[in-house]
Order: structure tokens, then C-alpha cells, then sequence
């Protein structure tokens, strides 16, 4: 597959560093930005890097013209904060110079309907006001949670022997590989015309399971407890997730109540 297009890529993390090869696959142009030089370190050969301010859209908007990018992948993380304000004033500054595309940093649970103060909150306004109020299109994708975060919101990589579950752990969640997720990233603003995938959802699975059945897959014994026995934020926000059936990425609260039959086309069609 070839491509022309010119692609930027907001920071260099776990998911840029497999999206970044995947787009060079696909022949994409490169830009990747980021607010920290050290976070640079493993770019590949050839590829332009720059140090952004995010907050300066000005210079944003140089740096977008001076590479012709057309396209604008963020997989910069931060606060509730810099979802919600810093990411839209990126995007302003993208579509000031001529970019057509922002995919949104969402990678995860769907993020409609939930908390407008929580995190989902904050990245579901974001893509909201660079749709409507920036006036620039975006691609959203919900994969349900990273296979490569089991270890760590079951507590088997901190505590060895260990896989602990909140409630009886016979809910189905989405997971999906974080190398899946930037293969598709990279296909679709690669090989699709930007218009056919401009405001749209994207609902991807790379596999459909409950915690009892990945522990048996492991060969670990459970550990059932109480969701609030479990001390890590992120761990135990995932893990409701995951009970509550809200992990899986065509149940996201955003959508209508459904029956579990919806929710299954949803999520693997």
C-alpha cells in the first residue's frame, strides 16, 4: 500500500510507537510533535520530529504548513484539562492550516454519556468542539481496553501469582492489542479518501472475553473482592468498567439501552 499523505502524530507513547511504524508501512509523510524532548528517544531514522508548545497555536500552525500535513493523530495523553482545552486549541491550530482530518486521542472505552467532570467527560467534549465549534472533522476509535493493561488492573504484574477481579468476573469486555489499534489507525487515514471517514466512530475488537476466562487462559487463580478494595484509581475504574459491561465497545453509556444481542453486533461488526 502506498500513500502521499502527510500525517502528524502528537507524542511518542505506547501507542505512537507501533503507529508510527505502521503509517511508514503505509507510505505516509511524518511529523511527529512533542512538548518533551526525551520523549523522542526510538523515533525512526528520517522521520522529521519537532518540540511543540501545545498551548502556542501559532507555532502549531507553522509547523503544520511547513510539512502540508493533512492529517492529525493525537496520542498525547495529560489531565482532564488538557483534553478538554489544550487538544481543541491544537486542533484549531490544524485547521487554520489546512489539515482535514483529527483523529482524537479516545483509544479505549467509548466516551459519550458518561460524567461530563470524569476524563470520558473530557475527551467526549473535546471531540465534540473540534467537530462542531472548530469545524474540523474527526475520527474517533473505541477499542475497549488494552490487552497489554490486564497485568496491570488485575495486579499480576505488581504482585506475582496474583489476578484479582471486582465483582464475579463473568462480564464480557472488549480487548484489544495496542498494535491492532495503530494498524488500523494507520489504515485508515492512509488508504481511505478523508471524507468517507470524516465524524465518524469507530467500534474495534480484537477479542471478547470476561476476566474469568482470561485467568484461565493464564492459568491463574482468582482473587474475587470489593471494587473498592482495589487501591489503584485507574485499575479500579477500569475494573468497574469491565463489571459493570461498560468495556465493551457497542455498550458504551453513550448509546440507547440495548439488548445484549445489539451490543454483540456492535461490537464485532
Amino acid at each position: 500500500m502506498s500513500s502521499s499523505r502527510t500525517v502528524t502524530v502528537l507524542g511518542f507513547g505506547n501507542i505512537a510507537r507501533d503507529l508510527v511504524p505502521a503509517l511508514l508501512s503505509n507510505g505516509a509523510g511524518l511529523l511527529i510533535l512533542s512538548h518533551d524532548a526525551s520523549k523522542l528517544k526510538g523515533v525512526p531514522l528520517g522521520v522529521a520530529t519537532a518540540m511543540a508548545d501545545y498551548t502556542n497555536e501559532k507555532q502549531l500552525e507553522g509547523l503544520f504548513k511547513a510539512h502540508k500535513v493533512e492529517a492529525v493523530v493525537s496520542t498525547a495523553s495529560g489531565s482532564d484539562e488538557f483534553f478538554r482545552y489544550t487538544q481543541v486549541g491544537i486542533a484549531r491550530a490544524a485547521k487554520e492550516s489546512g489539515v482535514q482530518l483529527f483523529v482524537t486521542n479516545e483509544f479505549g472505552v467509548a466516551n459519550d454519556g458518561h460524567d461530563p467532570k470524569s476524563v470520558f467527560g473530557a475527551k467526549s467534549e473535546a471531540a465534540a468542539r473540534i467537530s462542531k465549534e472548530v469545524g474540523l472533522p474527526t475520527a474517533r476509535v473505541f477499542n475497549g481496553l488494552f490487552i497489554e493493561w490486564i497485568p496491570i488492573v488485575t495486579a499480576y504484574a505488581s504482585k506475582p501469582g496474583a489476578f484479582v477481579v471486582a465483582g464475579k468476573g463473568d462480564t464480557k469486555a472488549s480487548f484489544t492489542a495496542i498494535a491492532d489499534i495503530a494498524g488500523f489507525v494507520a489504515h485508515i487515514v492512509t488508504a481511505a479518501p478523508l471524507s468517507e471517514i470524516s465524524n465518524r466512530i469507530f467500534l474495534i475488537e480484537g477479542q471478547v472475553a470476561t476476566f474469568n476466562e482470561i485467568a484461565q487462559i493464564l492459568g491463574r487463580e482468582v482473587t474475587y473482592t470489593a471494587l473498592e478494595e482495589i487501591a489503584d484509581p485507574i485499575s479500579r475504574l477500569l475494573q468497574r468498567g469491565v463489571e459493570e459491561g461498560w468495556m465493551r465497545t457497542g455498550a458504551g453509556p453513550g448509546y440507547p439501552p440495548s439488548s445484549s444481542k445489539e451490543i454483540e453486533r456492535r461490537s464485532s461488526s
